[in-house]
């Protein structure tokens, strides 16, 4: 599987009209549904189980994080991950 972009937008804004290819979305991809799919009844253990995978933690860990936030709402969410990444944000 590979993602295809026409163009990239830098951090000024400028835009370049390079054709990208990037492979590496896969085992991210793969990993997040896995997670997921895996851990039906609980938040914590599905983000738990694709961080321990390694690799690009803070991205996989937000797509299941936010997966798994959409199932249960924030009430499926425990308690102290949510203050710990308020806290985080003050």
């Amino acid at each position: 599987v590979m993602e295809r972009s026409m163009g990239w937008i830098g951090q000024h804004g400028e835009v370049s009209g390079e054709q990208v290819w990037r492979a590496d979305v896969a085992p991210t991809v793969a990993a997040c549904i896995r997670a997921v799919l895996g851990n039906p009844d609980s938040w914590i253990d599905g983000v738990t189980e694709v961080m321990r995978l390694g690799g690009d933690v803070d991205t996989t860990g937000a797509i299941v994080g936010a997966v798994l936030g959409a199932r249960f709402g924030v009430e499926g969410i425990p308690r102290a991950a949510v203050r710990d990444v308020v806290a985080e944000m003050a």
